[in-house]
């Protein structure tokens, strides 16, 4: 009697161990699948603000461009463009 509740203990703790080594799994499975979702959610997030920022960029350039032809012919003007972007940045909207 003592041996058959002994085997019987012992086979229910190998099938909680079982269902708990699966339960694991699948919580760790869930886990890769939710970060995949949020990797792919801030890629998509950095991607939006990257062309948001080069549209903006852009436009702001061929503003610059329009308004100062001294900018277009000077090949080193760099500096002074960016100098002069910042100084009157916030007059050119960005879309």
């Amino acid at each position: 009697m003592v041996e058959e509740r002994m085997r019987i203990l012992v086979d229910r703790y190998a099938e909680l161990q079982e269902l708990s080594e699966d339960r694991k799994r699948r919580l760790e499975n869930n886990r890769r699948l939710c970060q995949f979702w949020w990797d792919v959610a801030e890629l998509e997030q950095n991607l939006k603000e990257s062309e948001q920022v080069r549209k903006c960029s852009s436009q702001m350039f061929l503003q610059l461009n329009r308004f100062s032809p001294t900018f277009r012919d000077s090949p080193t003007s760099v500096l002074s463009k960016v100098q002069y972007v910042v100084h009157y940045g916030h007059h050119f909207k960005c879309n």
